[in-house]
């Protein structure tokens, strides 16, 4: 790239039109490198060199040496900031120390794994001593089974995931004791990334690793790392159950950063409906890449991250095909070697733009890219600054672009672009202590090793009160040695650590009996239904069956002019009150419940390419999934009702289009993903319209507990976010647009026929109340 950033936004808006799409144009300063001195043995010296690292980063500095004193560390900087030496070099150091000594890293992603692999076999490289002694190797999914028994016996250097952590490590522990009495130092890189249902799990699986390395005799002390949130040391000894030295300093050089809010502009005259963000970003991509920019596009569902490749593709192929075979998509879905591919060609630059879910947005090694293109806000600040910290790696100017789509969430904070730039981060919510996922681990603890009275105090406090449950379902054993194992059962295989779902979807193209790919089963009946159209690498294919017992997706490839779209309808029932505010404090009820929330999927609509024009629409009759959780209630008083009753409108309008703008605000207050939480309006439950805004995991995670202790500063936000708009009655920005039957949310139950979300009736309730 040879033209300054500033000629690059001049070319877009000229290329594009200067429409007033630049809301926000914030200029980041570049950032020298802060040094510190650090004595490193000369076998490590010439591997660190080897690099092109004359020296080190203050906070690499400050991690060595808290590992040397034998304290856990949590390394929190950001991205590219030279995390991975905070533990590659204790690594080196302790296997020439002893030659003996076994380290664990684990990483959330297969592909972060590989990128390590290769990272530090090239580091020791360097130095034949470090090179002779290293014997690092992956142990993950794709690792063939003739290298496992290789990996068991001779690796000291473990690269897994904490999936196979959980399911062919710990199980059969017998078969790792050389490691795990030999383990010095255990590696977990993205603890960001632990939150929610990921990280309740994961930190029940780390108190069974500490566990089984307490009975081989060892006690290895914990490097990790973190992208930057609001409680990184509180999530860190969360996770472990032990203290944690937090280093916060970042040393390393940063170049200027240019960060666009662009807002896609209004295409009808009552300005209700705005461009399509998805075409819009194609429009930058595709300009970007035309001028050699190398761009990495980011989208927050798979099925964008092919629409915007196939855009496009069709865009650069009237300008070049050398410019349109230099773009790829990158998803999950994808099999393993195309990832490996696609991940080689990005580092090497044979490859000018890639469209990804955030998939690549953790620290796989991908080279230094020019410019980010952000597709929807991600979901949180963290992840949005992870995300931008791809483009400009090290001192190289870069460019970050984010183009907001119509929703709430999106539109609020490119209108007040304060809580992207000033706020505080999102805080990481996890809850070990969660009864289904507590008890799935103890079952699987049981299966390990007998579990003993002393053991109850590793796990969280439910623990005792759960195990006289598993013996009496007769899966536990009770003898006065402890808790044994009595089912034939294998208990890891049955717990999933990062979804709702246990299980996956294979998708088959009739054509030739390949696997296309994989999806859990919750989106394998939001986007396999028969007759549903499936992208991938671009190309599209028709569902011709699902097969729910086999699970299998049955397609074929196809050429057609339009995508699909799931609708979904939600229900919910209060099955035990949990706590209420006084009325001095909320005007209306406010409470917590557990519930029963159950959500189908009835029907979809058919949208062409391009123009977004809805083409039709059919419905379907697919099994309804259920769970039991925690929600959030709220009522407004019965004055207010009788008032908006009075004036001739619809109470339950007005309340659809607060519990729109709830279902927005609310992760800004909490690190959970849109998708994390639930929400319904109904009056069946309280004899009253009634808003529910519930966790989409079983028996709850914190989140609605979280919006329920800040509901005050929740409903401000959501009073703001309506009267802000520039809408008159309502748009996608606030409080929706009408939804037809069988929408997300909408409760068929409560009227005649689908409900309004109603601007003007939603703020006007908010001020009744006092907000």
């Amino acid at each position: 790239m040879e033209i300054s950033m500033e000629q690059l936004i001049e070319h877009l808006l000229a290329e594009l039109g200067d429409a007033g799409q630049i809301l926000s144009h914030q200029v980041f300063a570049p950032r020298g490198a802060r040094y510190a001195e650090c004595s490193l043995a000369a076998e490590v010296e010439r591997c660190v060199r080897s690099l092109g690292i004359e020296r080190l980063y203050t906070h690499q500095v400050s991690a060595i040496e808290a590992v040397r004193r034998g304290e856990n560390v949590l390394v929190v900087t950001g991205t590219a900031s030279g995390k991975t030496l905070c533990y590659t070099v204790p690594t080196l150091e302790a296997i020439l120390d002893d030659a003996d000594s076994c380290i664990l890293y684990l990483f959330p992603t297969k592909a972060l794994a590989q990128d390590q692999l290769k990272g530090i076999n090239l580091m020791a490289s360097a130095d034949a001593g470090v090179s002779n002694l290293l014997a690092a190797d992956t142990y993950d999914g794709d690792t063939p089974p003739n290298r496992r028994r290789a990996v068991r016996d001779r690796a000291n250097v473990v690269i897994s995931n904490p999936d196979m952590l959980h399911t062919a490590v710990l199980p059969h522990h017998t078969r790792w004791m050389r490691l795990f009495s030999n383990l010095k130092y255990v590696v977990i890189d993205e603890i960001h990334t632990y939150r929610g249902i990921f990280g309740s799990h994961m930190a029940n699986l780390l108190r069974r690793l500490r566990r089984i390395c307490d009975h081989y005799g060892s006690r290895p002390r914990f490097i990790c790392s973190s992208a930057t949130i609001a409680n990184p040391q509180e999530l860190a000894e969360r996770l472990l159950g032990e203290s944690v030295t937090t280093i916060t300093e970042d040393g390393s050089p940063r170049g200027e950063r240019h960060f666009l809010l662009w807002q896609p502009p209004f295409i009808d005259t009552a300005r209700l409906a705005r461009r399509s963000s998805n075409v819009e970003a194609t429009d930058i991509f595709t300009n970007l890449v035309e001028q050699e920019v190398q761009t990495i596009v980011f989208t927050r569902a798979r099925i964008v991250a092919e629409l915007i490749y196939r855009y496009g593709r069709e865009a650069l192929k009237k300008i070049s095909p050398r410019l349109a075979s230099s773009i790829m998509p990158y998803r999950g879905g994808y099999l393993p070697e195309e990832r490996r591919a696609i991940e080689r060609k990005l580092f090497n630059g044979e490859l000018l733009g890639v469209t990804s879910t955030n998939a690549l947005e953790l620290g796989i090694d991908i080279g230094g890219l020019d410019a980010c293109i952000m597709v929807g806000y991600p979901g949180t600040i963290a992840s949005m600054w992870q995300q931008a910290g791809r483009a400009g790696r090290r001192e190289r100017a870069s460019m970050v672009i984010l183009v907001p789509y119509e929703n709430p969430l999106d539109q609020f904070l490119v209108r007040h672009p304060e809580y992207l730039f000033g706020a505080e981060f999102e805080r990481a919510i996890i809850d070990p202590q969660n009864v289904y996922i507590l008890s799935s681990h103890l079952r699987c603890a049981s299966y390990e090793l007998p579990l003993a009275e002393a053991d109850m105090e590793l796990f969280a406090e439910p623990a005792g009160d759960i195990m006289p449950l598993l013996v009496e379902s007769g899966e536990v054993a009770q003898l006065p040695e402890g808790y044994f194992w009595s089912s034939t059962d294998y208990p890891a295989a049955e717990v999933n650590l990062r979804t709702m779902a246990d299980n996956t979807y294979n998708i088959i193209d009739i054509a030739d009996e390949e696997v296309v790919g994989t999806v859990d089963v919750m989106s394998a009946y939001e986007l396999l239904y028969p007759e549903a159209v499936y992208l991938h690498a671009g190309e599209t294919y028709f569902v011709r069956s699902l097969d729910i017992e086999q699970k299998i997706a049955y397609v074929e490839g196809k050429e057609v002019d339009y995508y699909t779209q799931a609708q979904v309808e939600t229900g919910i029932r209060i099955t035990k009150r949990l706590e209420e505010k006084p009325k001095e404090e909320f005007p209306g009820r406010l409470g917590l419940a557990e519930v029963e929330a159950a959500w189908k999927t009835v029907g979809f609509k058919k949208i062409r390419f391009f123009s977004m024009e809805s083409i039709g629409w059919a419905g379907l009759d697919l099994p309804k999934q259920e769970l039991q959780t925690v929600s959030l209630f709220m009522t407004v008083p019965p004055q207010v009702l009788s008032k908006v009753s009075a004036g001739g409108a619809n109470p339950y309008e007005g309340l659809v289009g607060i519990k729109n703008a709830l279902l927005a605000i609310i992760p800004l207050h909490s690190m959970c993903d849109s998708m994390d939480i639930g929400g319904v309006v109904e009056g069946g439950n309280l004899g009253e319209p009634t808003i529910f805004i519930y966790d989409r995991y079983p028996g709850g995670l914190g989140f609605a507990e979280r919006a329920y202790g800040d509901f005050d500063q929740i409903l401000t936000a959501v009073a703001k976010l309506i009267r802000d708009c520039d809408c008159d009655g309502g748009c996608p920005s606030c409080v929706g647009l009408i939804r037809q039957r069988g929408a997300r949310h909408y409760d068929p139950d409560l009227d005649g026929g689908p409900l309004i979300p109603h601007k003007e009736l939603a703020d006007r309730m908010l001020r009744m109340m006092g907000w």
